[in-house]
């Protein structure tokens, strides 16, 4: 789902069976069903997605889980 999420530019997909509520159904493909939320936590200065581990690091406050190993590999 990790490379989903970056394909389709958001933060975050979840994949489940069945419909949401409140989900989007798709007119084009049967049993496809969409529900789009805003994402929890907040944004990452570098890679703009938003993750409920912003601010965890230290060495890294205003970045993501992802960037912060990214940054600590490049140092």
């Amino acid at each position: 789902t990790e490379d989903l999420a970056r394909l389709f530019r958001v933060s975050r997909i979840q994949l489940a069976d069945g419909k949401p509520e409140g989900a989007q159904e798709s007119e084009e493909i049967e049993g496809l069903s969409v529900l789009v939320e805003p994402a929890a936590g907040e944004k990452c200065e570098r890679c703009w997605t938003y993750a409920t581990e912003v601010g965890k690091d230290t060495a890294h406050p205003t970045l993501c889980g992802r960037c912060s190993k990214v940054m600590e590999d490049i140092s």
